[in-house]
């Protein structure tokens, strides 16, 4: 769903309005909305997500985003933490050369290991599902 118009201005077309308003989106909770990780938790699969950014549409201030939570392993806490704690960043960071994605990387590596007796087809991560739609994105661009 967009959340904000696309504007074609540049190819003399009309705009194309956004599907949600800020009220659809912002002020009920959107756990009925289809949305991809929900669905795979749904079905039992194993779910992980990392954003080193502090907003999105799900967590945006001011915004309720969803009643459940979005993933059973989340890296955001961390995250915020190492953003709002110097001494965290400093040792987390700073000191050891290493910048988020490394940080992601390794708690990806844990929450893999965690379930070693599940085959991969059980875990979902939010970065594996968009890196399977580019695939399939650039396949077609190259027919």
């Amino acid at each position: 769903k967009t959340t904000e118009p696309v504007v074609k201005e540049l190819v003399n077309e009309e705009p194309i309005p956004a599907d949600w308003t800020y009220s659809t989106y912002c002020r009920k909770y959107l756990d009925e909305s289809v949305y991809m990780p929900i669905q795979y938790r749904n079905l039992g699969y194993k779910t992980f997500g990392a954003q080193d950014y502090s907003a999105s549409l799900l967590n945006f201030p001011n915004c309720v985003g969803l009643e459940k939570r979005e993933f059973q392993h989340t890296y955001r806490p961390f995250d915020l933490l190492v953003t709002m704690d110097r001494k965290l960043k400093i040792a987390h960071e700073t000191a050891s050369c290493a910048r988020s994605h490394n940080n992601m990387l390794k708690y990806l590596e844990r929450f893999l290991n965690s379930y070693k007796e599940m085959t991969a087809g059980h875990i979902i991560s939010k970065q594996a599902y968009w890196r399977v739609l580019e695939l399939e994105w650039r396949k077609d661009e190259y027919r």
